[in-house]
């Protein structure tokens, strides 16, 4: 799906500390939280630059956020 930055902001910090030209975020549906946190591991490894690191939500996903090499944020969701 897309999500308008703004709506992300109060839950990502990373968003909320700078400015970023993108106005949309993709958001990608991983299969478990399990998948979720091996993606963010290996990316890890991969040294991917992050906005966020791995966190659980109070809606039962575990989420974590990445810039592309474009600049525009990547939140990758498990539950």
């Amino acid at each position: 799906m897309l999500q308008q930055i703004g709506g992300l902001a109060d839950h990502l910090p990373g968003i909320a500390r700078k400015l970023t030209n993108p106005t949309h975020a993709v958001v990608l549906r991983v299969g478990s939280i399990d998948d979720a946190e091996a993606l963010y591991r290996h990316l890890d490894e991969l040294s991917v630059e992050r906005q966020t690191g791995l966190r659980r939500t109070d809606y039962g996903t575990m989420e974590f956020s990445i810039l592309d090499p474009d600049g525009y944020v990547l939140l990758i969701a498990g539950s």
